[in-house]
């Protein structure tokens, strides 16, 4: 069945496969130059230009992205919020309101579905946030509430604590053709401020966490203790009986300085409640990986992860011990800790031989506790058990050795 779905996802494809095909064929040619261009590539060329201007974006009236015809169209975009100030461990709900339009309908593919991104910023429109602890970015699904999917508002709502105070907008709309340039998954810039998509949100008297991880990475298998504690903002006194999730994983930083976390496969959230002081401790078991970050989330009653609280980093980077031994042609020795222990991506052991321009690879084995080479040729060796920087373990190197 051939439904306005298939047909907008049909048209994205074939623009996105013509356009390819032009450059294909325009890149060796040298079309700009008229050298070599037969009238069939010129024709691929014409229709490719033709398909990509077909569905280019154009801004419809500044604050919104559309495509020449069968456009998403953003309206009536608003923002508001349950009450204006919120302290202690309470919450606000943030609801955002968009009217989508579209003769194809806003649903799109590759799951990217409607929504829009929120962030709080400052006069300069910069990033801002009460705490550092604070996670003032958030991307909210949107659901269809009233109307239909090819002229219908739709609806997300999302809890910010009083740690996130700041002025919220809409930075971004994204459904049907309505979306970063290229990117399904990306958000189309919206200027919410300047349509009054606002909600200013006043905070005070938050839950600060600090957390405290392993000193060391756990190898796979092994147990480790997480601990940490919290108080409030602005007395420092312990915030007792609250709710603290923690996983283990690995953190990154993003480009805009939020921190995106992702649990170890099976780690999944967990939860300690802080004492009478304060202070939440809590122990578990790396699933067969390696213990690199502690995320420590705020988590509100039934309002789920509201922030992230902290992050612990092993203060100690563990780093391979090779040892080395030549006997003939024969290259052999120990590697400590078992590399096979803290990795489980099927790491080698490598040989590497002295080079004009370096140190090459010339063989690799399953890394282990020991390792043994045979080489086919005199000259300058070393052994390297590469490490794992997001997992902070270093690779570790043998002495050189030369063999005759």
């Amino acid at each position: 069945m051939r439904g306005p779905l298939h047909r907008k996802v049909g048209t994205f494809a074939s623009c996105q496969v013509a356009i390819e095909r032009c450059r294909l064929t325009l890149l060796p040619i040298g079309l700009e130059a008229g050298a070599g261009v037969t009238p069939r590539r010129l024709l691929c060329a014409v229709t490719a230009l033709a398909a990509a201007a077909a569905s280019a974006f154009v801004l419809s009236d500044g604050s919104h992205v559309a495509t020449a015809a069968d456009a998403t169209v953003a309206q009536a975009v608003t923002l508001t919020a349950d009450k204006t100030s919120v302290s202690g461990s309470d919450l606000a709900v943030l609801t955002a309101t968009v009217r989508l339009t579209d003769p194809q309908g806003v649903t799109i593919p590759s799951g990217a579905d409607p929504a829009v991104r929120l962030q709080a910023l400052d006069m300069s429109g910069r990033s801002a946030a009460a705490d550092p602890q604070a996670n003032n970015r958030r991307d909210v699904l949107l659901s269809l509430a009233s109307g239909t999917d090819t002229d219908g508002d739709w609806v997300g709502q999302v809890r910010i604590g009083a740690i996130n105070a700041g002025d919220w907008q809409i930075t971004g709309v994204r459904g049907g053709s309505l979306h970063a340039p290229n990117d399904f998954t990306g958000f189309a810039p919206y200027d919410g401020k300047a349509a009054g998509a606002e909600a200013v949100i006043a905070g005070s008297h938050w839950p600060v966490l600090s957390v405290s991880g392993p000193a060391t990475p756990t190898a796979s298998g092994g147990s480790f203790t997480v601990r940490g504690r919290a108080v409030w903002s602005d007395t420092g006194a312990p915030v007792t009986s609250l709710p603290v999730a923690w996983a283990a994983g690995a953190q990154f930083a993003a480009p805009d300085a939020q921190a995106f976390f992702t649990p170890y496969p099976g780690a999944g959230f967990h939860v300690a409640m802080t004492d009478a002081n304060g202070v939440w401790t809590a122990t578990g078991t790396t699933p067969g990986l390696v213990v690199t970050a502690i995320y420590v989330p705020q988590d509100l009653g039934p309002s789920g992860l509201q922030w992230v609280s902290g992050v612990s980093t092993p203060t100690k980077t563990v780093k391979f011990a090779v040892t080395v031994t030549v006997a003939g042609r024969r290259i052999s020795g120990r590697v400590s800790p078992n590399p096979a222990t803290y990795r489980v991506d099927a790491p080698l052991t490598q040989l590497q031989k002295s080079t004009s321009t370096g140190w090459r690879v010339i063989a690799t084995s399953n890394a282990g506790s020991s390792y043994s080479f045979t080489v086919g040729s005199a000259g300058r060796y070393r052994v390297a058990v590469p490490g794992q920087t997001a997992a902070e373990i270093a690779t570790g190197y043998s002495a050189s050795v030369v063999v005759r």
